[in-house]
C-alpha cells in the first residue's frame, strides 16, 4: 500500500472515530435534554407559585440516577411550600439520602421536622425538634455561610424549650456569627431574639432602628407589626403590615420570599380589622386578594382568613354572606381555637338577625 493510500486509510479512521463521538454525543443530549427540560420547567413553576405543577413535571426525574436527588429535593421543597410538611418529608429523606452532605438538602429537611413538629402531638414533636435542632447545627458545620441555616439555628434555640436543647445565650453567639456574615439578617435575628425573651421596649427599638437603615427590609416590619397587634396597638399595626404590603412590591432580591411577605401583610392586616373592628373596608379589600391568590403557606390560615372575612361583613350588616363565608372557614381547618370563633359568632349572627326581624 502506499504512502497516500495508509494516510487515506488513517483519515477515514479518525473520521470514523469522530463520527462515532459526534453521534455519541447527540445520543446523549438527546436522552438529556427531556429530563432536563423537566428540571427546568420545573423550577420554572416554582418561580411562578405553581407549585402543584412543579411537582408533576419533577415526577419523570425521581427514578432517573443522573436527576433523582435534584428531583427529589425540589418536589420536597414544592409539598413545604403548599404547607403539607408530611409529603415533603417523603421526598427530602430521599434527597438526604443521595447526598447527605448536601447544606440545602439537609436545611429544608430540618424546615420540613420543624413543621411537623407543630402539627404532632407532645411527645413526637420533641423527636420532631431534636432531630431538627441536629440538622440545623449540620447545615453550618458543612456551609459556614448558610445564612438560612444559621438564621433557623437561632429561632430554634430563641424559641425551642430548654428540655429540647433550647438556649437563649446560644441563640446570641449565633447572633455574633451571623452578624459577621451578613449584618443586616443579623440585627434582625437579635431583635427576634429579644422579642422571643420578651424584651417588648429593646425588641420594638431595635425594629425601629432596623426600618430606619433599612427601609425595605420585610422581616423587621412584619415582627414589629405583630408584636403592635399582640398588644393591642392597632393603629401601629395597620401601619407595619401595610408598609410590608407596599414594601414586598418593590423588592429586587429574592422574589418568592417578597409574594409571600405580601400575602402575609394581606392576611394580618385583615386579622387586625377583624379584632379592632376597625379599617374594615381596606381589610375586606385585602383579604379577598389574599384569599383568591389561594396560597396559604400554613393550612389552618385559610380557614381563619375566611372567619376574618365573615366578621368584617357581618360588621357591614352583609349577614348572608358573612354566614355563608363562616361556613367555608369552618370546612377549611379543622382549628380548635377556630372553631371556638366560629361558635361565638353564629351566636352574635343569630342576635344580629333576631333584632332585625323585631325592627322589621
Amino acid at each position: 500500500m502506499t504512502r497516500q493510500g495508509i494516510d487515506s486509510l488513517g483519515q477515514s479512521k479518525v473520521a470514523s472515530t469522530i463520527g462515532t463521538v459526534i453521534a455519541s454525543f447527540m445520543v446523549g443530549l438527546l436522552l438529556t435534554m427531556p429530563v432536563n427540560a423537566d428540571i427546568i420547567a420545573g423550577k420554572q413553576a416554582m418561580q411562578e407559585e405553581r407549585y402543584k405543577d412543579a411537582i408533576k413535571l419533577f415526577g419523570p426525574d425521581l427514578p432517573t440516577p443522573s436527576t433523582s436527588f435534584e428531583a427529589h429535593l425540589q418536589t420536597g421543597k414544592a409539598f413545604l411550600s403548599l404547607g403539607n410538611a408530611k409529603d415533603a418529608l417523603t421526598y427530602l429523606n430521599n434527597a438526604v439520602g443521595l447526598n447527605e452532605l448536601h447544606a440545602d438538602a439537609l436545611y429544608t429537611w430540618a424546615m420540613a421536622k420543624g413543621e411537623l413538629a407543630e402539627q404532632a402531638g407532645i411527645f413526637s414533636a420533641f423527636g420532631h425538634i431534636k432531630d431538627a435542632r441536629k440538622a440545623f447545627e449540620k447545615v453550618v458545620q458543612l456551609d459556614t455561610h448558610h445564612l438560612a441555616g444559621r438564621r433557623a439555628l437561632i429561632d430554634f434555640f430563641a424559641i425551642a424549650p430548654g428540655m429540647v436543647g433550647g438556649d437563649k445565650k446560644r441563640a446570641m453567639r449565633e447572633v455574633e456569627e451571623l452578624k459577621k456574615l451578613n449584618r443586616e439578617k443579623g440585627l434582625v435575628a437579635q431583635a427576634a431574639v429579644f422579642q422571643a425573651m420578651d424584651k417588648t421596649d429593646i425588641a420594638l427599638s431595635s425594629y425601629g432602628d432596623i426600618i430606619a437603615e433599612f427601609p425595605l427590609n420585610m422581616e423587621a416590619l412584619f415582627n414589629r407589626g405583630l408584636m403592635h397587634r399582640d398588644m393591642k396597638n392597632y393603629e401601629a399595626a395597620f401601619s407595619d403590615f401595610e408598609a410590608l404590603i407596599e414594601v414586598s412590591e418593590i423588592q429586587q432580591g429574592d422574589l418568592l420570599e417578597a409574594k409571600k411577605m405580601h400575602r402575609l401583610g394581606q392576611y394580618f392586616f385583615g386579622s387586625v380589622a377583624s379584632r379592632s373592628a376597625q379599617n374594615s373596608a381596606k381589610g375586606i379589600q385585602f383579604l379577598e386578594a389574599y384569599l383568591e391568590a389561594g396560597l396559604f403557606g400554613e393550612p389552618f390560615r385559610k380557614g381563619f382568613a375566611e372567619y376574618y372575612l365573615a366578621t368584617l361583613y357581618m360588621e357591614q350588616n352583609n349577614l348572608d354572606y358573612a354566614q355563608e363565608l363562616a361556613g367555608r372557614a369552618k370546612q377549611s381547618s379543622d382549628d380548635k381555637s377556630l372553631k371556638r370563633l366560629l361558635k361565638k359568632m353564629h351566636k352574635k349572627l343569630r342576635k344580629i338577625k333576631k333584632a332585625n326581624s323585631k325592627k322589621a
